[in-house]
Order: structure tokens, then sequence, then C-alpha cells
């Protein structure tokens, strides 16, 4: 399954791991992109809103095509009111990959965005189970090199996750364990099912009705800069998944997503609309 996601510095600190809640929330959101009863190659767009302190933060639409052989996910992220005015962020990730029995398999990787005005890149193509980074922007001068080894089988945030959303709607379970990595770190990641919950109302997201929660722990373990605190950044998180399918031939997808996001605390994320494009 799974992960989400520094150089040194105070700054740097808060600077990064802002990048890693837009990152986390990106990936978490395209959770929702797959679903073993879907039959057809039909388009899905979702929206989430993603909410720290009380304010819608981050807002996250995505747009994602699945079918037996494969997925194909479009997400684009932006940021909302303070958050815009301080960071103005703004990203796009695309990714497509294909099913190798239940695990999934990315063929591509590609993020591209802004983050408080500096560009940021990152292409990833894979090769017999290899990333291999045809760019990275901004390109990494202070940053440990993640071993070939290391990197063998390893998957994007968002392959992880499909493979996680595919596996709820066939098992009815989220027990499962990845890594991955995002051209600058591998994290490894490992989620356990908690069972169904009820989720009360609340103004931000429209379900109400059970949801399977899954917990989630990550830890970054490799590509660390030279010099960080490792215990810190090294230390374990965790996101809380609540997943379901919120109507009537929709498919199986995060309702409501909890994380930690490092010196913020934490963030809530919320599937405020759905909508489905027949072919």
């Amino acid at each position: 399954m799974i992960a989400v996601g520094r150089h040194g510095g105070a700054s740097s600190k808060k600077a990064t791991t802002g990048r890693r809640w837009l990152v986390a929330g990106t990936v978490l959101a395209t959770m929702h992109c797959l679903s073993a009863s879907a039959s057809r190659a039909d388009t899905w767009h979702a929206v989430y809103d993603t909410y720290i302190a009380g304010a819608n933060a981050v807002q996250l639409t995505a747009a994602f095509r699945m079918d037996q052989v494969g997925y194909r996910i479009d997400v684009r992220a932006r940021t909302l009111g303070l958050v815009d005015v301080f960071v103005g962020s703004r990203q796009s990730t695309q990714v497509d990959g294909v099913w190798h029995g239940a695990q999934a398999r990315p063929r591509q990787f590609r993020a591209e965005g802004v983050w408080k005005g500096e560009r940021r890149v990152t292409h990833i193509d894979y090769e017999n189970g290899l990333p291999r980074v045809r760019d990275l922007i901004p390109p990494e001068q202070n940053r440990e090199i993640v071993p070939s080894a290391a990197q063998l089988n390893s998957l994007d945030r968002v392959s992880t996750l499909i493979a996680l959303a595919r596996q709820i709607a066939r098992t009815g379970a989220c027990d499962a364990a990845a890594t991955t990595y995002d051209g600058r770190r591998l994290e490894e990641a490992r989620a356990r099912t908690v069972g169904w919950e009820d989720l009360p109302p609340v103004s931000m997201q429209g379900f109400v009705g059970k949801a399977l929660r899954c917990d989630v722990e990550f830890r970054m373990t490799a590509g660390f800069t030279a010099d960080e605190d490792r215990a810190h950044a090294g230390r374990i998180r965790h996101a809380k998944v609540w997943a379901a399918s919120p109507r009537a031939g929709a498919p199986v997808m995060p309702i409501r997503i909890s994380i930690e996001v490092g010196w913020l605390g934490s963030a809530t994320v919320y599937l405020s609309d759905l909508r489905q494009v027949t072919p």
C-alpha cells in the first residue's frame, strides 16, 4: 500500500512540511480512482477540500479512468485563502500504469507546479520495476543518493494509494505495505484495517453513513539531506482514511482523511463533490 510522502533550518523545515501536506493531500485524493466493481472505463471527476485549523487551505480536483488493464489519473491542487496568500501553490499530477495481478505497476509519473514562486518538476519513467528520474527541478545537491536496489519495485505515491483502494473494493480490508520513491526520498508505509465506523454529517462533506477506517503509518527510510535531523525526518507519521462508495454505482473512495502535517498540526480532507462522465 501507501505512503505519503527537508533541507536544514527552521524555515526550510516549514516549507518542506507544507509541500508534503500538499502532495499528501493530492495523492490521498486519488485513492478513489479504482474499484473492482467498475467494469467500464468511465471518467469520474471528484473534488476534495482540505481543512487546516478550521480553514479551507487546499482544493483538489481529480479526473480518473480505469479498466481491467490499467489506470490513468489527473489531479490538480491549489492553495486557498490565507495559505494561498503566503504560499501560492499550484500543482498538477498525472500518473498512468497497468495491473500486474493484484499489484499496481506505474509506467509514468509527472508532477509539475509552483511553490512560493519556485518551479517544481518531477518526471519519472518506470523500466522493469525500476524508477528512472528524467527530470527533477530544483535538482538535489545536498541529499544522499537512494541506492538502485532500494528503489526496485517501489511505486509513486499515487499508485500505492490506487492499489490500496482497489484492495479495499475487492476484499473489504486494507492490510498492506509498500515502498514509495518520489525521486528524492524513499518511504515505507503500512496500513491496517480498523473496521467500519459511522461518519456523522458535517458541512464540508455530503456523505453520511458507514465507512471502512484504515490507519496508516509511514516513515522516510532513505534520501536524507546531509544537514537534517535523521531521527526527526525518519519518525513514524500517521494518517486515518475512511473509505466507502458514496452513492450507487460509485467506486470505493476516501470519504474523509486525517493526516499529520508536522508543525502545521493535522489536516482533514473531505470529499465535497463527485460526478461521472460516461463516454
